[in-house]
């Protein structure tokens, strides 16, 4: 890459307990935090700095799924939000276990592969129901690494240069340096903006992508000061022109 890019610098913002912790950023920049470990964890910390412990009293239905077979598994969807300074639930679906329906990173969608074709169901919907979208893939385009935003596929695919293609009006090409084997890719995408952030912390850059126009900008990023680990897991969020990410 380009000597010229420009550089993005961490600084040190906080340690996390010993427990193995998921952390995740959401649209108005809070940041909730998932310790999976027994006992569960669970709070979000606010803009503001205020943390709020949530129950989770509500998941332990939803970890007995190891003691049943995989055919009696159920998938439940989950909403968690903050209201007047307390963490509240709201199931969104319920549906039975399928090892052929998934899901995209920071797509609110389940998926579903019939041969060369996806078809999408926004998550409040039954999979009895008509897919919202169907998306049939090239074939010489089915070994992308996919991300689904703003009713777009985006298949990203590893190359030396950076390139950008519109394939169909449902489907978007990402040629980038990107080793699915190696790397790690953490996706962002925000219902308050039309730009799509790929995080790839094998490589150390920060890719921002216009969904509109397909313009892009690129940014490499040193390792955060004053912090003696140098593992970089993945990116947290991106809100307001700032990097969270975990070391």
């Amino acid at each position: 890459m380009d000597e010229t890019i420009p550089i993005l610098r961490f600084s040190f913002k906080e340690d996390l307990p010993r427990q193995h912790y998921q952390c995740f950023q959401v649209l108005d920049g809070s940041i909730f935090y998932f310790g999976d470990n027994n006992p569960i964890h669970f709070f979000v910390v606010t803009r503001d700095g205020k943390r709020i412990d949530g129950d989770i009293s509500i998941l332990d239905d939803l970890l007995d799924h190891l003691n049943k077979e995989r055919e009696n598994w159920t998938r439940r969807c989950m909403q968690a939000s903050v209201q007047d300074d307390k963490i509240f639930w709201d199931e969104i679906s319920k549906i039975s276990y399928d090892e052929q329906i998934q899901s995209f990173p920071d797509s609110p969608c389940y998926v579903e592969t019939k041969e060369r074709k996806l078809l999408f169901w926004e998550l409040h919907q039954s999979i009895e129901e008509e897919p919202m979208k169907v998306i049939e893939i090239p074939n010489s385009k089915e070994d992308g690494y996919r991300v689904f935003f703003r009713d777009t596929l985006f298949l990203i695919r590893n190359s030396t240069r950076i390139q950008i293609t519109r394939l169909t009006p449902d489907i978007v090409e990402i040629l980038m340096p990107f080793n699915l084997l190696v790397d790690k890719l953490t996706t962002h995408g925000y219902s308050d903006c039309s730009t799509l952030y790929l995080v790839n912390s094998g490589k150390d850059f920060l890719l921002s992508i216009n969904t509109i126009d397909l313009s892009h900008r690129l940014w490499k990023f040193d390792r955060a000061a004053n912090c003696s680990f140098d593992t970089f897991d993945y990116s947290v969020g991106i809100r307001d022109n700032l990097i969270t990410a975990r070391f």
